[in-house]
């Protein structure tokens, strides 16, 4: 015992240094945590060409960033997945919905590449997002099923209210608000940054 004592007493100032050098390395880590993720797009999922995001908690992303947020009600998808997309609509920007009738969507397909290969898919209709400050109308094509052959909703017309925003990804089979609706500004994490 009397040895044991000794040497910690012998080596009192090595541990304390180890202690302390531990404690600024858990601060700076946990600091570093609370303001950033680092985050990778799951396979078979890429809808835009960065697979690995570093993403700045509670920056606020503006029309055409890349946004974070974790999904709610997202048809096919647990609650509580990260998403990456682009930030397209704001409050006050206008979502008209065009659906193709039942007896016309066999003339409206299209051919998208799923794994590399061709898939035949039959569109649902359009959705028309145009902004409020220019007018811009950007046009989404809204497919009938997902890639597994699943069902998909579309967003309804509306008005963006606020606190609310319409997300997108310039890939044709992106799933994003065209089918699930607008994300809420509480889901949104920050501002999302690509790496590669």
């Amino acid at each position: 015992m009397k040895r044991s004592i000794d040497f910690i007493k012998s080596r009192g100032k090595y541990l304390m240094s180890a202690l302390l050098i531990a404690l600024i390395f858990f601060l700076i880590f946990k600091n570093l945590s609370d303001r950033y993720i680092l985050a990778f797009t799951k396979d078979g999922h890429y809808c835009l060409p960065y697979s690995t995001w570093l993403i700045i908690k509670g920056e606020k992303p503006g029309r055409g960033d890349y946004v974070s947020f974790v999904g709610h009600g997202i048809p096919h998808f647990a609650d509580g997945v990260r998403w990456v997309k682009i930030m397209s609509g704001l409050p006050g920007d206008r979502v008209r919905t065009v659906t193709i009738p039942d007896s016309e969507r066999a003339a409206y397909v299209e051919v998208l590449e799923v794994n590399g290969l061709p898939v035949q898919k039959r569109l649902h209709g359009h959705v028309y997002l145009q902004t409020s400050s220019n007018g811009h109308v950007t046009d989404y094509k809204v497919f009938e099923t997902d890639t597994l052959n699943r069902s998909l909703p579309i967003i309804e017309s509306q008005t963006i209210p606020p606190g609310h925003f319409f997300v997108s990804t310039p890939a044709p089979r992106s799933f994003d608000s065209r089918y699930w609706g607008l994300i809420d500004e509480k889901e949104i994490l920050g501002k999302a940054y690509p790496i590669f």
